[in-house]
């Protein structure tokens, strides 16, 4: 299988595809049963990828030994996934965040005087021949697993990473020890600052996006929500005028804390409304890559998560950590089940001159059926004669002149 890109979508054996992603931890979702149970819930659901961390910590829990049988045995995950029918986004790291412990580096690792964990003290740049030493033997491990499945259509090193320097040595690095290591599909960087870092570091930039961080907000009515997603076209452009715009963590969902308001809470706030208004935005921009994170809520159990998080890691996702599909996994099959039917994956702005308060409109053309979209987010207020907080899109037939 070959996979290409140009600057509107990915390409699947020259064929233009959607990505309709959702992650999936497997290490917070432990047995294979309960990895084909939560695959073939997705792709019901529409999705036709599922976005994999590798977690390096879960894996080696002493220097020189790795783990991958039983649960953990990845090959079996991958190879669930390919029987479902999914695409595969491999995200080993090294570093992965998650909310996991040390972000997935494993504790050995950690009390290595000589070792400076991700290049970086504090915010500053420090090249560590030691650390890249051990992730060179965690990649050792690892990428021949996933290169053994033909269903790998994107490679993500590192994750939200950023110095003050900007020192490009280390992601050159990451880059070419996964080259090196026989990957062949696109790579790219998660940036969590939305300024275009790493963009020429990588094939493919990607960025992610959780304007909902926060239990007490009213994101409906917080203006600051949407000043990313409304301009995620722009942002890529100036990044990378050459590959499609991709949101590698678009929020689906949030974790809730030690002392939190609970997840009943946080579902009842962003309810069926977030998932929709965010993808339909998303997809008003031109994205034709995206993951919700998380699709499938799980458990931190062992020494898994770190200190901001307590056992369960639900995330309000579509699926939630006992398996069950959620109201906003049906709002989320609905979006994927109408990017099936309708062909998005090239186009182009149009100038739409219309300005009114709390509303949206983005207009697009559609390149391959010739016709316009005209996306239309409306945040007013409700009342009984005006149902809002609503996206819509509508088709016209004939291209607006």
């Amino acid at each position: 299988m070959e996979v290409t890109f140009d600057k509107y979508s990915l390409m699947v054996d020259e064929k233009r595809v959607f990505i309709k992603s959702g992650a999936f931890h497997y290490f917070r979702c432990p047995g294979i049963e309960i990895a084909r149970d939560r695959f073939l819930k997705m792709k019901a659901g529409g999705y036709n990828t599922v976005d994999l961390y590798f977690n390096w910590n879960y894996h080696s829990p002493k220097e020189g030994v790795y783990d991958f049988n039983g649960i953990k045995d990845v090959s079996k995950i991958l190879e669930e996934a390919k029987k479902a029918g999914l695409f595969v986004i491999a995200r080993p790291g090294p570093f992965i965040n998650a909310e996991v412990n040390a972000g997935g580096l494993p504790f050995w690792l950690l009390k290595k005087e000589n070792v400076i964990p991700r290049n970086r003290i504090g915010t500053e740049s420090k090249y560590s021949t030691e650390y890249m030493k051990y992730v060179a033997e965690w990649y050792d491990q690892i990428i021949p697993i996933i290169n053994k499945f033909d269903n790998v259509i994107l490679f993500q090193i590192e994750n939200e990473y950023a110095t003050d320097s900007m020192e490009e040595d280390y992601m050159k690095e990451l880059y070419k020890m996964a080259r090196d290591r026989g990957v062949k599909c696109p790579i790219f960087h998660n940036d969590a600052y939305f300024a275009g870092l790493w963009a020429d570091c990588v094939d493919i930039y990607a960025l992610d996006l959780y304007p909902y961080i926060n239990p007490n907000q009213n994101w409906k009515r917080d203006c600051f929500c949407f000043d990313t997603l409304d301009n995620v076209e722009d942002i890529f452009r100036c990044a990378k005028e050459d590959s499609p715009p991709f949101i590698a963590e678009m929020q689906s969902g949030w974790f809730d804390k030690w002392d939190g308001m609970g997840y009943k809470h946080i579902r009842e706030a962003l309810g069926d409304e977030h998932i929709n208004i965010m993808t339909k935005t998303a997809i008003s921009q031109g994205v034709t890559l995206f993951n919700h994170f998380l699709a499938v809520g799980g458990t931190n159990w062992g020494d898994l998560a770190c200190d901001e998080v307590y056992t369960s890691y639900e995330f309000t996702a579509p699926i939630d950590e006992f398996g069950v599909p959620q109201s906003n996994f049906y709002k989320a099959k609905e979006i994927n089940y109408f990017l099936d039917s309708f062909d998005l994956t090239k186009t182009e702005p149009k100038d739409f001159d219309f300005y009114q308060e709390n509303i949206y409109a983005k207009l697009r053309h559609d390149l391959t059926n010739n016709c316009d979209w005209l996306f239309i987010r409306n945040m007013g207020v409700q009342d009984e004669n005006n149902r809002a907080n609503q996206a819509h899109l509508f088709r016209m037939e004939k291209p607006l002149s």
